[in-house]
């Protein structure tokens, strides 16, 4: 009985083994003449998957961070007049300080202090000892006491820059089953309301070559109108990049926008949206990853970063010269959607 079922079985593997043989031989046979990889095969090869084609261009990754020095002489003595600004780590910041080295060597180099807030201390003392305080993609929401506390200090001449951008999921691990998201709230909403700004629900997008940095997500915005947010800069990359809505009677101006035609993510809406607007002494610029150096030398990245930094040492007042109300801008938008 055994036999009658093994020397059959014994036979199928023997004739499966010769036709998996003869099917290498053939191949290796074909392959030694065939065309090289990459080639062109008519039918098989279209001519934007050839080697030549399959690399995009990108921004060339170059310049560097230009900070008035802080320094003067006088009589022949030299004496520290630097500024000094506070970074925010308090609120679960989605930064490290390690991500903000470039900045901090430009500005110690410059006689600048930049120096990190953990919130040992009441952020309204800690903020007196410094000229700008920068707040980077907060997580967690400020306090009451906390907003009071930055009201006060750009009452009283102090400026502020808050990049961000809205809530997203993120994915906070990945491994062999699977990964894991997290939905990441941006927590300066009720900081920013009380200066009459908010930040889009969504992130925008744009498909058109000249219009991105090798990405859809990673869109291009331009300056307004000259002033000195926007000096020597013609073009800013972001890669998670957002807009801004201002309330009509807030008097917030547009500073940046993004290129034409772009969209918001999820509805799919075309307008030219405000990215980067200033209120009085606070600015916010919905994204963050410009800051960071695996985008912080892309396009005028740089350059932008370089302003930024200017404004909160309070070297110069560009207010004058801003461009058009956001709330103008977001008006527009909003009647054009009701039309629709």
């Amino acid at each position: 009985m055994s036999d009658r079922i093994i020397k059959p079985l014994a036979v199928f593997i023997l004739v499966i083994a010769v036709i998996l043989a003869g099917t290498a031989v053939i191949g290796l046979l074909s392959g030694a003449s065939g065309t090289p990889d990459g080639q062109r095969i008519d039918g098989q090869s279209p001519s934007q998957f050839q080697p030549s084609n399959l690399n995009q261009g990108v921004d060339p990754e170059s310049g560097s961070l230009t900070i008035e020095s802080g320094a003067t002489t006088t009589g022949g003595d030299s004496s520290n007049s630097g500024g000094s600004v506070l970074v925010d780590l308090r609120h679960s910041n989605a930064v490290t300080q390690a991500e903000l080295e470039p900045i901090e060597t430009a500005m110690f180099s410059a006689g600048h202090s930049f120096e990190y807030d953990t919130g040992q201390d009441p952020l309204n003392e800690t903020l007196n000892e410094h000229d700008g305080y920068l707040v980077i993609q907060p997580t967690e929401g400020f306090s009451e006491s906390e907003r009071e506390a930055v009201d006060e200090f750009t009452a009283n001449g102090g400026r502020v820059v808050i990049l961000g951008e809205p809530t997203q999921p993120r994915v906070t691990s990945s491994g062999l089953f699977g990964t894991s998201t997290a939905i990441v709230s941006f927590g300066a909403d009720e900081l920013l309301d009380e200066y009459g700004i908010s930040i889009g629900p969504e992130l925008l997008y744009n498909t058109a070559d000249e219009s991105n940095d090798n990405g859809f997500k990673s869109i291009y915005t331009s300056p307004v109108r000259g002033n000195q947010l926007t000096e020597g800069v013609e073009t800013v990359s972001f890669d998670r990049g957002g807009y801004v809505i201002a309330r009509d009677d807030s008097g917030a101006t547009t500073v940046f926008t993004a290129t034409e035609d772009t969209k918001t993510l999820d509805t799919r809406r075309a307008d030219t949206y405000p990215t980067v607007v200033r209120n009085d002494d606070i600015v916010f610029v919905a994204d963050s990853t410009f800051i960071k150096p695996i985008e912080l030398y892309d396009t005028d990245n740089e350059v932008f970063v370089s302003n930024l930094m200017q404004f909160l040492l309070g070297s110069e007042d560009p207010r004058n010269t801003a461009g058009p109300a956001a709330s103008e801008t977001q008006s527009t938008q909003n009647e054009s959607t009701a039309q629709n």
